[in-house]
């Protein structure tokens, strides 16, 4: 098994363009998920706008009145599809779905969410 070290060389190489300039992301990411699929999630989940995931990991920010939600714009949920149809080229279709269903679950008053991930529910 590689270290934590690889992946995050890795992430950079998708981000950063190199060393194959004529991949696209997807296929850097395919490939990164062969042998790393956590990592290659890790790296498009991270991607996604502030928000989008989960819970807050520290107890004292909800604590301290930090907003922890994602901001309503529809440029931000855009951007959210964007990187759920790259999760989905890795992935595939199920398992953007569960994903997609996860975060409208969270937003559920959000029309405008809903419809830019109409095509992953």
């Amino acid at each position: 098994m590689r270290s934590r070290k690889g992946a995050v060389i890795a992430s950079r190489m998708v981000f950063e363009g190199f060393p194959g300039k004529g991949m696209t992301v997807e296929v850097q990411l395919r490939t990164i998920a062969i042998e790393h699929p956590e990592s290659a999630k890790s790296i498009i989940l991270d991607a996604m706008p502030y928000g989008t995931m989960g819970t807050p990991v520290f107890r004292f920010t909800v604590e301290r009145g930090v907003d922890n939600t994602l901001t309503a714009r529809r440029a931000t949920y855009q951007q959210i599809a964007k990187q759920l149809r790259r999760f989905a080229a890795v992935f595939g279709d199920e398992e953007t779905r569960v994903l997609a269903h996860e975060i409208v679950e969270r937003y559920p008053n959000r029309t405008a969410l809903r419809e830019e991930l109409a095509f992953a529910l």
